[in-house]
């Protein structure tokens, strides 16, 4: 086949491939073209991760918000606990009246009169009253040191009393509660 080349002699300078240079410049665009395409690899790379970085940032900020909240709602967490400690001391530590009084109730014997209590310092219940004979008023004493309200009964007083035409013993009990 033959070829035809249509431009002046002038501009036609048909020039050699030289076979020596050639792989040279093939080599030159290919490692010209690998290095760009790392450049721009490496350059969406970066921009990912700055990217990433300003995202874990703004998490991080968030997170620290949360972490605030959360030390606040432990301090009251706290608080409330040593509030519900000491209530609950409170409610240990109260004695239950009702109780007591219908233990009491159901502790007083036959021919035995309560005419009075009160409560001496806080620490004490003083019991007052009548009873036909001093075996009853020590029967009474032992119902009540019976009773997990006291620590210890003891009489305090035992005086004979005469009303009418018959004799009553008047006499006064002191209970030491309990702090249970």
């Amino acid at each position: 086949m033959s070829e035809i080349n249509l431009l002046p002699v002038e501009v036609r300078q048909r020039e050699q491939i030289n076979f020596k240079v050639a792989p040279k410049i093939v080599l030159g665009v290919i490692f010209a073209f690998i290095f760009t395409g790392a450049i721009g690899f490496y350059g969406y790379s970066f921009y990912q991760s700055v990217k990433k970085l300003a995202q874990i940032e703004a998490e991080i900020i968030r997170l620290e918000e949360k972490e605030t909240k959360v030390n606040l709602l432990l301090e009251e967490t706290a608080v409330l606990e040593e509030q519900l400690t000491a209530y609950q001391q409170v409610l240990h530590d109260k004695l239950y009246w009702g109780e007591i009084l219908t233990a009491i109730t159901h502790t007083v014997p036959v021919n035995t009169w309560l005419t009075g209590m009160r409560v001496a310092a806080g620490e004490a219940l003083v019991l007052e009253g009548y009873a036909k004979s001093l075996p009853e008023v020590n029967f009474f004493i032992q119902l009540l040191n019976d009773k997990p309200y006291f620590v210890s009964v003891k009489l305090k007083s035992a005086l004979q009393k005469k009303k009418e035409e018959s004799v009553f013993i008047k006499f006064e009990i002191v209970c030491a509660l309990t702090k249970e």
